[in-house]
């Protein structure tokens, strides 16, 4: 759908590669469609309900930094015709994206930060734990 791809996706990697080129680090963003036997057929194709973004970047001290999204086209199709509806970007984890798709990804889900976020426990300590999705609200939802 042309407002999955020329605004939400366009914001997030605007986003990014803005911020990467104001602190002048490389970054290498990938995207790709999550594709299911249950996905609607239309003129001959099945039409990908999802798609997913891997950005990959080097911190300025050189760590190593992966972030994922996905977001959902579903309600955009109805009855072979695209329609207006609600729709979320949602940052998950690199392991979540190649669950979804089947793809291997190498290492870099050892740099997701998302998939070692620290959660403080019910006696005070900090563990860390996985938080496989979450609404990208904003830049400020961002985790990199």
């Amino acid at each position: 759908h042309k407002d999955l791809n020329q605004k939400e996706w366009l914001k997030l990697e605007d986003y990014v590669l803005e911020n990467t080129d104001a602190q002048n680090l490389r970054v290498s963003v990938f995207t790709g469609p999550v594709l299911r036997a249950g996905d609607r057929p239309y003129r001959g194709i099945l039409l990908p309900q999802e798609f997913w973004k891997v950005a990959v970047m080097v911190k300025p001290g050189g760590e190593l930094s992966a972030t994922g999204y996905l977001l959902s086209q579903k309600d955009m199709i109805s009855d072979f015709e695209f329609v207006f509806g609600q729709f979320k970007t949602y940052q998950v984890t690199i392991r979540k994206i190649a669950e979804l798709t089947g793809l291997d990804f190498g290492r870099l889900p050892e740099f997701d930060p998302k998939d070692r976020v620290r959660t403080r426990r019910a006696d005070g300590g900090l563990e860390s734990a996985t938080v496989s999705a979450s609404e990208v609200t904003g830049p400020e939802s961002l985790v990199f």
